[in-house]
């Protein structure tokens, strides 16, 4: 644990610290929402720089708990400093969820994947760059889909209402993931929990009703657009290839019979229904769902890797050959390789180095 989280955060200084930009101007508005707390008090209902603006008028702070993280950032007395340190604040934590997430499933090489949900292409890592609560989403969203797996309901509840305490704008993820797990695991014979419905529920209402108490018209700008076929190329080659080959795999192996727990079963489908979802929701609808869709497509990636290595076995015979594994098992890190080289070949880092 001690080394993931040393190298979580190298990773996410070396990123963030050395681009030599902000990549997102919200970036500074989250910040600022903060300052805004650290002088007048994390009860102050206004934010005086936006006059003309709901989240003046009607007292609206969709983030609130995202800004109270940042609020420590805003003593240092350099904005673009605490901005950047943000950023990484957001990539560790996120990073290290996800970690334990793959760890408590007992995923092999558990902490590799994290990263590659970080290097999943330029896209991804510019989203990590960003000082906006969707980094922290995707990790408090993985967290929520674990606890429905295998958890506790007051876990459930919890992750719930962090979800909506960080980033509310989100609260409509929790119904999603709850209702795909639910069908998952009751379809592969682990039982229809429903108390981990309702303490999800309850986790969500309680942060919607403190928070937001009257509803709030949302004006959707040019980010709220889908993915088109050129970005989905330049942006997630190397990552749907991998992710191609993974279904392939999975298919593969149930063709021939080869089965998993109830616990790796629901893991493995869920996680693969979640992944088809919001990969469809990014291409038709948004594209704003694009880190949620690189979460689960990941998760359903290294549990299928993970099955892989460990090999599927039917009658005490593998339902895929040990060559076929290794080949399997090469082309996958040849294509994480990739998309680390795609990463680090992107402007925003290579830039500084002109």
């Amino acid at each position: 644990m001690a080394a993931f989280l040393i190298v979580a955060v190298m990773v996410g200084a070396f990123f963030r610290l050395m681009a030599p930009n902000i990549p997102d101007p919200d970036s500074f508005y989250h910040f600022r929402h903060a300052a805004v707390y650290a002088e007048k008090g994390i009860t102050y209902s206004q934010f005086p720089w936006l006059v003309y603006s709901v989240v003046n008028r009607l007292s609206a702070d969709l983030g609130y708990g995202f800004h109270l993280l940042l609020v420590p950032l805003t003593f240092l007395g350099d904005q673009v400093l605490g901005v950047k340190l943000g950023a990484v604040l957001e990539t560790v934590i996120t990073l290290t969820l996800l970690f334990l997430v793959l760890r408590r499933h007992r995923i092999a090489f558990c902490g590799v994947w994290p990263f590659a949900v970080f290097l999943l292409g330029p896209p991804m890592t510019y989203t990590f760059l960003m000082t906006r609560p969707q980094t922290l989403t995707m990790g408090l969203c993985a967290l929520l889909f674990s606890l429905l797996v295998r958890g506790p309901a007051w876990g459930v509840l919890l992750a719930a209402a962090a979800i909506c305490f960080f980033h509310l704008n989100v609260f409509v993820i929790v119904p999603v993931i709850v209702v795909i797990v639910a069908l998952c695991k009751g379809l592969t014979g682990g039982g229809w929990e429903w108390r981990k419905w309702v303490a999800a529920a309850a986790g969500m209402g309680l942060v919607h009703e403190m928070v937001r108490k009257e509803g709030i018209p949302l004006n959707f700008g040019r980010e709220w657009l889908p993915v088109n076929l050129e970005g989905l190329v330049a942006g997630f080659s190397w990552f749907l290839l991998l992710w191609v080959i993974m279904l392939g795999t999975v298919l593969a192996i149930a063709a021939r019979g080869g089965r998993e727990d109830r616990e790796g079963g629901c893991l493995l489908w869920s996680s693969l229904a979640l992944s088809i979802l919001f990969f469809v929701v990014m291409v038709t609808f948004t594209k704003r769902v694009a880190p949620l869709w690189a979460v689960f497509s990941v998760i359903f990636a290294a549990q299928t890797f993970s099955r892989l290595v460990r090999g599927s076995a039917v009658g005490g015979k593998h339902v895929l050959s040990g060559e076929t594994r290794l080949v399997v098992a090469c082309v996958v890190a040849v294509l994480l390789v990739a998309m680390a080289g795609a990463v680090l070949n992107e402007h925003i880092v290579r830039e500084k180095w002109r």
